[in-house]
């Protein structure tokens, strides 16, 4: 995914940001070389979860689900970034966040990781659909 949106960006010469999870970014952590062809700026926000927090939603054996399909991985990409000169940010809440991709969108080249506990979209999403189970119109 890494390969494919540099690609893309390199093609475009736009400003070009990425979306990927954490076990999607450790697969295709190479690709980071690819980045210093680009001449326009080149944004990934990653969504660390330590591992596939996807498998929280999905019917996967409790037993296998950490060892089979999470694989979680206790790392941080601050040290890739500064292997491959990509500047690196991970804001603790929103406001950061913005401040950091406004900052990113006029810098070269940039990484936002955002950290997230493995089993907090689970229940933010259970939350979710609490409240608009007791929405009314």
């Amino acid at each position: 995914m890494l390969a494919s949106a540099v690609g893309v960006a390199k093609y475009s010469q736009k400003t070009t940001t990425l979306l990927i999870g954490d076990n999607s970014f450790l697969y295709d952590l190479n690709s980071l070389a690819l980045i210093k062809q680009l001449q326009s700026t080149f944004i990934i926000i990653v969504f660390n979860n330590d591992g596939g927090a996807i498998f929280n939603h999905l019917p996967v054996p409790a037993e296998q689900k950490e060892d089979f399909y999470q694989l979680p991985h206790g790392l941080n990409f601050k040290a890739s970034c500064e292997q491959f000169c990509i500047d690196y940010h991970n804001p603790n809440q929103l406001i950061d966040f913005e401040a950091s991709y406004n900052l990113c969108l006029k810098g070269k080249h940039s990484l936002i990781e955002v950290t997230l506990e493995n089993q907090q979209n689970v229940t933010q999403l259970a939350q979710l659909k609490e409240q608009i189970k007791y929405a009314t119109t």
